[in-house]
This record gives structure tokens, C-alpha cells and sequence, in this order.
């Protein structure tokens, strides 16, 4: 990843103010483009509204109420504070990034070897049906066609099969870019369960998964159980649910993954499903090929205990202790877990911790948004997620799901009333701008919230060097901001080279393009 942090505010118009000029008519918004274990302070203090053509007429009770708390706000020099992380909660490979690992040897050993494997496989690239083999695809296919799902089997007779497990599948980018691997590893990699302190995880290489991967015939077992005949009850803000992983994958929609053709798109779960046991039965192949499965699952073993199972505890120890002096925090890819605990820990003494009334219990990836109690001593005030949702331009599909926004209203104790937003942006940055346009939209429709002062948080995913009509320009991005008056921390240009964060991920994770 490339990260990039923005801090937004209004420019000054013309007119008399009797606040200091650093407080003018300005907007405050934070942008964070997959902002990770990073935090700002906002100096400024004040934030105006965007006023467009069809603006409604500001309350004058809320605006009164405003500029008091913002003039107070100045007087006492008091300061925002404000963090934006996205936790990537659901996120539990071990070997996703590359690790300092004096240890043990073997782990550089391994990664290395594994490496290696998929840059030079010579002899070793083998046709896909060697290692995930006919018989695995027709268990697999009756499952499917059991389920009422359509059939692939064209697809694995004129196509998969015949790839070579390296260079035709773990290295073909459009698989990676229409997410046919990565998907269903996000939806099943691991999967909180009611009752359980720990989750359930798929049978596979890259996660917390501790049963014998020794042999392709022991996975494909284990995998072909876990997808299809073991149903699992997960918490919902109704209650909770029970139904096997099968059924927690979702469509892959064009509109969100533009590689992706249309007649793939139509059958996308059972051809996701091929393509994640494929992509797993590789794994398991390359594990086992480079090294000595006592070998590699015994380091597995290590590191899930010291990196992956105190995940959420470590998470919320930084949240703690590193930024815990927030007046606001907005977190993005938050699992339900994550929410549970930090309600019951310190963290949930000290701050409102908001998730949305429509959470995505079974992606289990939430923007959530943290009020310091000190600073917002009434809490949130309401949830105006489907005002910004409902503000999209008519007839154009954004690629968002649900989830992936929360926007919130609260005042603080001066009585200046906040519009507080957290969003997830999607891997190539397409519903950026669009996101940012409904809010505004939003908040410029209702006479309530005109004279609201925004903070937005959220992982923009721009690019230094986009592709046009695919990914998201960030030089476009700023444009796009400066032309709601609003500038950043960076200036109104931000510089594309200007990365904050530098994690190399390894071969060991179904995307990789990002290796």
C-alpha cells in the first residue's frame, strides 16, 4: 500500500468575523487514504459549510450556537484532536507482511524459498488439475449445483484446469483485479461465531487455521466441510444467524470491480468459490513443496499466537494508549469483536464508541467512529448514514457496501454541532470523490445541518500513478476537494510521492499485485 493523510479545512471568505483569521469560515475534514497507526492534531479549531446552489436555509438557532462555540473554541485556544485508522480487523494472515525474525531462521528461509517459487517455477509450474485435481473439482461442482448455484464447468474445462498454477493463476493480475481469490478469502478467512471467544477460520495456509495441512487430500477434506457443511451462528444487530460460509459470499459486482466481464459477474459465487479452493489447494502445494509441513506449521503455529490471536487486544492497547488523548477517532474494517471489547476495556470509558444500526455482520468490516465523552459530553446525536447514501447522483452506481460508511451528528461542549464521518473506500479509490460529493450534498440539503462542521475520516485509496478510468488520481482528488472550498494539511495539491506508510507484503496473500 501507498498511504497518504489530508487534513481539510474551509478557505476564508469575505466579510466580518470577529473570530481570529485562523478560525474564519473554515471546514474541517480529515482525509486518510488507508490511513494505518497514524494521527493529527487539528490546529485550526473551526469548520464552515460548503454552500452550494441548492442549500437549504441554515437553522439560525444552529448557526448562532456555532460561531458562539467556535468564537469560545478560540478564546480557551482549545484544539481538535482527531485519529484515523483503518485496523483491517478481519485481516489474520500471519504471512501477509514481511516480519523481522531472528528466531527462527526458517521463516526467512521459507518466505524466501516461496518467493522464489513464484518468480522462477521452471519445471515447477505445473497445470492447475495436477494439484486441485478433476476429482476435487467434480466434489466440488455436485456441491455447488446442490446449492441452486449455476455451473461453472466451462469455465474449469476451457480455462482453470489448464492454467499453470504460477504464471496462469497466482500471477494472472486480472484474477486479482476481478478478485476471484480475494474475495472469498475475505468473506471466510475468519469468521467471528457466537460463544467463542475465538473465530472459526478456512482451512488454508494465511490464516489462524490449526488442523494438519500435511497433504492436499487432508485440506481438501477439511475445506470442502468447512465451506459447505459447517454452519456457524454470528451476532447481527437483530440477534444473530446461522448458516454455513457458502453463504456468507456475496456477488462481485462490476460497478465495484470494473475487470470484471458481465458474464462473470452473473456467476461470480460459484466461480469465486472455484477460484478460492484453487487459490487455497496452490497454497497448501507451495507450503508443502519449499518445506517440511512440521516445519512450516510449526512456525505457523508461533507466529498466530504472537501476532494474529492478540490482534484485537494489541489494537486496542495502541488505540489506548497511543491515541487515547483523541477528541475524535474514526476506524475503518472494525470486526464486531473489535467493538465488543473495546466497549468493555478502558477505551469504552472514556469514549462513545458509535457502529452503525445496520452493521454487515458476515463481511464484518465497519467504519465505527469514537467521541471522547469529555469533549461530546451528550454523545451522538444521530446516524445520517442514509442521508449521505441517498445523496449518490441518480443513475450512478458508487462502488460502496455496506458497512463501509457510518456518518454521525454530535455537538461538543461548546456547543458547536459536528457531522462526523468514517468511511472505507474501496481497493481502487472509485467511490472517493463520490463519497465526499454526498456529504456534502447531504448536509448542504438540510437546514439542520448547514451549519455543521465536518470531520471526515477514511482510507481514500489514491494513487500517485493512477490508471485512467480504473483507479482514483490523487492530484484529481485534490481538485475534486478544492473545489468545495475546502484545502488540506498538504495544500491544495497534494504531493503524489508523499506516502506515510511502507509495509511490503509477501507472496503468502491473494493479491498479488500488492506483493
Amino acid at each position: 500500500y501507498t498511504k497518504t493523510m489530508a487534513s481539510m479545512y474551509r478557505r476564508p471568505r469575505g466579510g466580518g468575523n470577529p473570530l481570529p483569521p485562523s478560525y474564519r469560515n473554515k471546514a474541517l475534514l480529515i482525509i486518510a487514504a488507508i490511513a494505518l497507526y497514524t494521527a493529527f492534531l487539528y490546529h485550526s479549531g473551526g469548520a464552515g459549510q460548503y454552500l452550494g446552489t441548492d442549500t437549504a436555509a441554515p437553522d439560525p438557532n444552529l448557526s448562532a450556537s456555532a460561531l458562539n462555540g467556535m468564537a469560545a473554541m478560540a478564546n480557551s485556544n482549545r484544539k481538535l484532536q482527531v485519529s484515523t485508522w483503518n485496523v483491517a480487523a478481519i485481516n489474520n494472515n500471519p504471512f501477509e507482511y514481511w516480519i523481522t525474525y531472528d528466531e527462527n531462521p526458517a521463516y526467512e528461509t521459507i518466505m524466501s524459498d516461496i518467493e522464489a517459487f513464484l518468480e522462477n517455477p521452471g519445471a515447477q509450474d505445473v497445470p492447475v488439475s495436477q494439484v486441485f485435481t478433476e476429482e476435487m473439482f467434480s466434489e466440488l461442482e455436485k456441491r455447488m449445483d446442490g446449492v441452486g448455484w449455476d455451473n461453472v464447468r466451462s469455465y474449469w474445462d476451457n480455462d482453470f484446469k489448464n492454467r499453470k498454477i504460477i504464471q496462469g493463476f497466482m500471477k494472472d493480475p486480472l484474477l486479482g483485479s476481478k478478485r476471484l481469490a480475494s474475495m472469498p478469502d475475505r468473506i471466510t478467512n475468519t469468521i467471528n461465531v457466537v460463544g467463542s471467544d475465538l473465530p472459526v477460520c478456512r482451512p488454508t495456509v494465511i490464516n489462524m487455521y490449526d488442523g494438519d495441512l500435511s497433504t492436499l487430500p487432508l485440506w481438501w477434506s477439511a475445506w470442502e466441510k468447512f465451506m459447505f457443511d459447517t454452519p456457524l451462528t454470528i451476532k447481527s444487530k437483530d440477534g444473530s444467524f446461522t448458516e454455513p460460509p457458502y453463504k456468507m459470499l456475496q456477488p462481485i459486482k462490476k460497478a465495484k470491480y470494473p475487470d470484471i466481464t458481465e458474464e462473470e459477474e452473473k456467476v461470480s459465487l460459484p466461480l469465486q468459490t472455484m477460484c478460492g479452493a484453487i487459490f487455497d489447494a496452490i497454497l497448501v502445494h507451495m507450503m508443502n513443496t519449499v518445506s517440511s509441513p512440521d516445519v512450516w506449521q510449526s512456525l505457523k503455529k508461533t507466529m498466530v499466537e504472537n501476532l494474529n490471536r492478540q490482534k484485537v487486544p494489541h489494537t486496542l492497547d495502541i488505540l489506548e494508549n497511543v491515541y487515547g488523548s483523541s477528541d475524535i477517532i474514526t476506524l475503518q474494517e472494525v470486526s464486531g469483536s473489535l467493538i465488543d471489547q473495546a466497549r468493555n476495556r478502558p477505551l469504552g470509558q472514556r469514549f462513545w464508541i458509535v457502529a452503525s444500526g445496520s452493521m454487515d455482520a458476515v463481511r464484518d468490516q465497519n467504519s465505527v467512529i469514537l467521541l471522547a465523552k469529555e469533549t461530546f459530553p451528550a454523545g451522538p446525536s444521530a446516524e445520517i448514514t442514509s442521508l449521505v447514501e441517498s445523496s449518490f447522483e441518480p443513475g450512478v452506481t458508487v462502488p460502496v457496501a455496506k458497512g463501509d460508511i457510518l456518518a454521525i451528528t454530535a455537538t461538543d461542549r461548546d456547543g458547536i454541532p459536528f457531522v462526523v464521518a468514517s468511511f472505507h473506500g474501496d481497493t481502487n479509490g472509485l467511490a472517493t470523490k463520490p463519497v465526499l460529493s454526498a456529504i456534502m450534498k447531504g448536509m448542504a440539503s438540510d437546514s439542520s445541518l448547514v451549519s455543521h462542521k465536518l470531520v471526515f475520516g477514511l482510507d481514500a485509496n489514491t494513487y500517485e500513478k493512477a490508471k485512467p478510468g480504473k483507479q482514483q488520481d490523487v492530484l484529481e482528488w485534490g481538485q475534486h476537494y478544492v473545489s468545495y472550498d475546502l484545502t488540506s494539511c498538504w495544500g491544495d495539491v497534494p504531493n503524489p510521492a508523499n506516502y506515510t506508510t511502507f509495509n511490503s507484503r509477501t507472496y503468502l496473500q491473494p493479491q498479488l499485485n500488492k506483493a
